[in-house]
């Protein structure tokens, strides 16, 4: 049974609207690009270094809209020292099977990490550039897009339209830190005595859930999925 795939965690709709920068504090300013195929370079480039200056000062829309840019860049750096101590504690080995988004799922309970490979991206589509047929959406992975405008200035992302009102868009900054801090406190539980990768596996699997859901699945009032470990306990 497979509790969660992480992937939505890391899912980017990318949009960019030049929003005046004097007017709210806290945005970083912005720097267009000169052409469409220029600003997709930049923002890819920007990911792939995790540059959080350079990917928001294409980001328009907003302080708002740039915090969630930020927050996803920090998913990534998140992740990044995650999978550096996964891998030094385990090995290659153990953290391919960690992020194997299919495994046979024998103990019930799985966390899937899996984003869009930027590299790959990067070269796959080093010509692009906005047209009419594409109306400068560029597609990371299925239902995930980055969508470039051109404004007064230059090229940039549409934050503005990343998502349907600024309500919904704060909501998903406040939970993609939530996410983050979540995969950040499972750190300190790798390595750890008599914890094994398929324990985090499965705890963070069986954890996520009951965050996103609020609960956990019972029969007979025991839990479907014993604990392998509290990381409050820790």
């Amino acid at each position: 049974m497979r509790l969660v795939n992480f992937r939505p965690l890391f899912l980017l709709i990318l949009g960019f609207v030049i929003a005046g920068c004097d007017e709210q504090p806290g945005v970083v300013p912005l720097k267009p690009a000169e052409t469409s195929n220029e600003a997709f370079h930049r923002a890819l480039d920007a990911m792939i270094a995790r540059d959080r200056e350079g990917l928001l000062s294409l980001v328009s829309g907003g302080v708002k809209a740039q915090q969630f840019f930020a927050a996803l860049v920090e998913s990534f750096e998140v992740l990044d020292a995650f999978e550096a101590r996964f891998v030094e504690a385990y090995g290659e080995g153990a953290w391919t099977a960690f992020i194997d988004p299919s495994p046979d799922d024998q103990n019930g309970a799985d966390f899937t990490v899996s984003f869009p490979d930027l590299d790959a991206l990067k070269q796959e589509n080093a010509d692009w550039q906005a047209n009419a047929e594409n109306e400068g959406v560029l597609l990371l992975m299925p239902a995930v897009r980055m969508k470039f405008e051109e404004s007064s200035e230059g090229w940039v992302i549409d934050g503005a339209g990343l998502f349907p009102g600024e309500e919904v868009l704060v909501g998903y900054t406040e939970t993609q830190r939530m996410l983050n801090g979540f995969v950040e406190k499972y750190m300190k539980a790798i390595g750890h005595e008599g914890i094994g990768p398929e324990d985090i596996d499965y705890q963070m699997g069986k954890d996520i859930l009951i965050l996103m859901m609020g609960g956990e699945f019972k029969s007979d009032g025991k839990p479907v999925n014993p604990d392998r470990f509290k990381i409050d306990d820790l």
